[in-house]
């Protein structure tokens, strides 16, 4: 099928009023996928020449008479009427897409699970549906998109909530070239399948933007099963080659990249972070690929996630940061041989415990939790503290915030030392 007939059919399935029939007539376009596939064959995934391999395949898919290459300037939506007010709100005029969105945005915000004041980036904000969503919640959002158009727009949204959003104009790979703001979650919304270099902006959010405990979020992105015909993805990532792919590429020159599930999994491997595939309750857009730390730092400290890892793991956790002498050195240097209490979750503490006193540390459990609140976090309260507490160092777990923690016993009149045992080892190693 040449590119003549695939853009007749582009130009029928545009006259239907109907989605069910949008698709049908969509679906009669045919991509030749074995040479497609040809471009990227024996080539690593992950190297340049895959990459320059998956340009010459875009290149061709786009290039007609008045299209000669591909910008990132070509991303986003060229025909916004940014004088209408209306357009703001939900401008594809279908329940269809509206309830999609809004059940991915609810499984976003359910999965980061984050605090009034956390502060997300967000790439690609487009319209700024989600962007307005975010900062209803009391979130600070970094809004970054190319579309100049679609930036006034979210700039517009949020002035009319009366809420302050950082809205960035800028393709977003230059905008992490000068960022040093560090993120509670960085989210992409039907964004990361335009990025051709999307590995290595991973990679620098990972280094460079990401707090101790902050992830990044995939959602609403065409991460596809290993078993996907290779008709519509011939390879482990690239250009989609549906209909609909097909249709945005060539009207638009939009990058409509696809990956298969086996190399996002590998992609986190080789960049040294745990993905998790979170089925979404609400239909298929609202399915979330989840990227964090591994648990295993380079130092051989153990970070765990507190929602995540079983009891197994805490010890798992106890007998990493011991076997290691120089940590065992380290805070046996800091705490000068006193007696220190534990913060931990029950058995958790526990296990510390009984870790530290192996290696010479002696230590107990605290004493002075009356109650725990709907996060798991302790409530304190100075007259369950014991009369002696201030003579104590407070060592706190990686499975707990140390700011939290800080600002609870200051509360409750604590004036001694809170140590996070991950922070000591870390600055020290």
């Amino acid at each position: 099928m040449d590119f003549k007939e695939i853009d007749d059919i582009i130009k029928k399935a545009e006259e239907c009023e109907e989605f069910d029939e949008f698709y049908e007539v969509l679906n009669q376009i045919k991509m030749p996928y074995r040479e497609y596939s040809a471009f990227v064959d024996g080539k690593d995934e992950f190297s340049e020449e895959y990459i320059q391999g998956i340009r010459e395949v875009h290149l061709h898919i786009i290039k007609n008479g008045d299209r000669g290459g591909y910008s990132y300037n070509d991303e986003g939506m060229n025909e916004i009427d940014v004088q209408n007010e209306e357009y703001c709100d939900w401008p594809f005029e279908s329940s269809y897409y509206t309830t999609r969105f809004l059940h991915a945005y609810a499984n976003i915000i359910k999965v980061m699970n984050l605090l009034p004041g956390a502060k997300i980036l967000e790439p690609g904000c487009g319209l700024g549906s989600l962007t307005e969503l975010l900062v209803r919640m009391g979130y600070e959002v970094d809004a970054v998109d190319v579309n100049k158009d679609e930036c006034i727009i979210t700039e517009k949204r949020i002035a009319r909530i009366h809420r302050k959003c950082n809205v960035i104009c800028s393709d977003f790979e230059s905008f992490l070239e000068t960022c040093n703001k560090k993120y509670d979650a960085v989210v992409f919304f039907e964004a990361f399948h335009h990025f051709l270099n999307h590995n290595r902006i991973i990679e620098k959010i990972k280094e460079n933007n990401l707090k101790k405990n902050g992830k990044i979020i995939l959602s609403g992105e065409p991460i596809l099963k290993d078993d996907v015909s290779k008709c519509i993805l011939p390879y482990p990532w690239g250009p989609r080659l549906d209909g609909e792919s097909v249709l945005q590429m060539r009207k638009r020159g939009w990058l409509e990249l696809g990956f298969r599930e086996s190399y996002i999994r590998a992609m986190g491997e080789k960049l040294g972070m745990k993905v998790t595939h979170i089925p979404s309750t609400t239909g298929e857009h609202g399915e979330i690929w989840l990227l964090d730390v591994c648990l295993i730092d380079k130092r051989d400290v153990c970070l765990i996630d507190k929602r995540d890892v079983m009891l197994n793991k805490y010890r798992d956790f106890c007998a990493n940061l011991l076997s290691n002498e120089k940590n065992v050195k380290v805070l046996q240097e800091i705490l000068q041989g006193k007696f220190f209490c534990i913060y931990g979750l029950g058995k958790v503490g526990r296990a510390l415990v009984s870790s530290l006193e192996g290696a010479g540390l002696k230590g107990i459990l605290d004493k002075f939790c009356k109650d725990y609140d709907f996060r798991g976090l302790p409530i304190y309260h100075p007259d369950a503290a014991p009369a002696e507490w201030h003579d104590y160092d407070i060592l706190v777990t990686p499975l707990t915030d140390c700011k939290e923690v800080c600002q609870q016993l200051t509360q409750a009149g604590y004036r001694g030392r809170i140590l996070d045992i991950y922070e000591i080892v870390q600055k020290q190693g």
